[in-house]
């Protein structure tokens, strides 16, 4: 999985928040991408998001997806 984290901060609820994208892609056995998906996530800040994954325990994890 591939992430990029864009540049925009907003204010949701009096809280600010960053959009991450994040890319999925299938790759066949000769590095060849077959097909890939986007989503566009809302999150706290960006250490919250890669926490999740550094520290992750093989539950769901969600965030709430703008797409």
């Amino acid at each position: 999985m591939l992430y990029i984290v864009s540049n925009r901060e907003y204010i949701v609820g009096g809280e600010i928040m960053i959009q991450v994208i994040e890319t999925n892609l299938s790759i066949d056995n000769d590095n060849i991408i077959r097909d890939h998906q986007s989503r566009i996530v809302e999150v706290e800040d960006w250490n919250t998001y890669c926490k999740a994954f550094e520290k992750y325990n093989g539950k769901a994890v969600y965030f709430k997806s703008k797409t």
